[in-house]
């Protein structure tokens, strides 16, 4: 999916917007803020729901002095496909 394309499903689908960009009277919606990170982290990590889900705050980064995408490690409890009593990283974007 091109990343415009799913830009617009997040916006509308999750954040409660028109298609024309701005936000809607008639969405009904709660936590939209929290969906749309929720999404936007799994579409650019490639982690599977449970997996994502099942991380907590200590693991995520949280400094945005660095800018860019900062390296982050999931216990090998949690990612699929990890060495066994290891871990693997993942790659998210920086919080602006």
């Amino acid at each position: 999916m091109p990343s415009a394309t799913y830009r617009l499903w997040r916006d509308v689908g999750l954040r409660g917007y028109g298609p024309d960009g701005l936000p809607s009277d008639r969405f009904r919606g709660r936590r939209a803020a929290r969906n749309a990170t929720f999404s936007d982290l799994m579409v650019r990590t490639g982690l599977r729901l449970t997996e994502q889900a099942s991380g907590t705050v200590f693991e995520i980064p949280t400094s945005i002095a660095l800018g860019g995408y900062q390296r982050f490690w999931l216990p090998g409890m949690i990612a699929k496909n990890s060495p066994p009593g290891g871990s693997t990283s993942h790659t998210a974007p920086s919080r602006r």
